[in-house]
């Protein structure tokens, strides 16, 4: 390619593969005889290369659709970040990546760290994320590859939303929906109006004095409810555990309009759990081991339904904790909210 100035005379487009060379012209399939062009092109610094052979396609303006079909001898080199192939179709082109390549995420973790200041870790497939969230500002820290240099010291930072789109620009993709869903084994997308962002408002609000995390027992509820892991967490310098059994496991659904909270006496290591309405109210059923349940879980009525994660808690979240829960700014549990809704660690985790 070189530069073209108007004085050397007009543009003609002309299609590729061209009638001469075997093709039907613009718009139509190229023949077997076609012979395919060689194109190289340098990655983007930003871009996260996830395969030694990544995907080409070209869009195909009647289907409205990425197509891969014509594109072959796909090469690229890591260290001067060069893909080469060959194609049979002149037009917009991209190196591509499946929606799921992410999901489901592995674990997730909300832990507050300072007055205001929380770090949200997220494991998917590849990766390791980590983002701060400091006076409702996000701070990419985790990765540290060089793709993601220039996100990871952006000063001011980033609003949730943001953040997450650039970060699917650069081949992290976070930001999953409910089709990704109908692919992904074993994962049941939650109604993200009625549970997941209600919850989500929930967990936002206790944020500032609970570590919040994944369950396991998660995936075996249906769209309509929800499990997760609370923690009071005062001292900001002792990351909890994921592996302790002195977390908090919360149930969470949407039933017939209201919404219910309640506090079950499950671990992660108990043999079974379900939770089944009875008598229009809900009642968290339990099967487990003796020792899968703490001391005081074993006094506690686990059949009560709160409206909210905060009320179902009772007790359990100190005057200390409380005090931090007022405290904090209505712009940092918003944020949180966001980044909760936009990765949907409910659904995907």
């Amino acid at each position: 390619m070189r530069p073209f100035n108007e004085s050397e005379g007009f543009i003609s487009k002309l299609a590729y593969p061209s009638p001469s060379t075997g093709g039907s012209g613009e718009g139509m399939a190229p023949s077997l005889s076609t012979p395919p062009m060689r194109i190289s092109y340098a990655l983007p610094d930003h871009i996260v290369s996830r395969a030694d052979n990544p995907s080409v396609g070209w869009w195909n303006d009647e289907e409205l659709k990425w197509n891969t079909e014509g594109m072959s001898d796909i090469s690229f080199d890591e260290e001067s970040r060069m893909l080469t192939f060959h194609s049979l179709h002149l037009t917009n082109l991209a190196v591509l990546q499946e929606r799921d390549t992410d999901f489901p995420y592995q674990r997730w973790m909300f832990r507050p760290v300072g007055e205001n200041h929380t770090l949200f870790l997220l494991e998917g497939k590849a990766f390791e994320i980590e983002i701060e969230v400091k006076h409702g500002v996000c701070h990419l820290l985790r990765p540290d590859i060089p793709q993601l240099h220039q996100l990871r010291n952006k000063k001011d930072g980033w609003h949730p939303a943001i953040l997450l789109k650039e970060l699917s620009k650069a081949g992290i993709n976070l930001l999953p929906c409910d089709a990704d869903a109908d692919i992904i084994d074993d994962v049941i997308a939650k109604d993200l109006e009625k549970v997941e962002e209600s919850l989500y408002y929930d967990l936002s609000l206790i944020a500032p004095s609970f570590s919040l995390a994944f369950s396991r027992w998660n995936h075996q509820r249906g769209r309509d409810e929800a499990v997760v892991r609370v923690k009071e967490t005062l001292d900001f310098d002792a990351p909890p555990d994921l592996e302790s059994v002195d977390w908090i496991t919360v149930g969470y659904m949407h039933d017939d309009g209201i919404k219910k909270s309640w506090i079950s006496p499950l671990h992660e290591d108990a043999d079974e759990y379900t939770s089944d309405p009875i008598d229009g109210t809900s009642v968290s059923l339990v099967v487990f081991p003796r020792a899968a349940c703490s001391n005081e879980s074993k006094n506690v009525f686990w059949n009560q339904t709160h409206a909210t994660v905060l009320l179902a808690l009772g007790e359990r979240c100190s005057e200390q904790g409380n005090d931090k829960i007022k405290a904090s700014s209505a712009r940092h549990t918003d944020s949180l909210r966001r980044l909760m809704t936009l990765t949907r660690i409910v659904s995907f985790g």
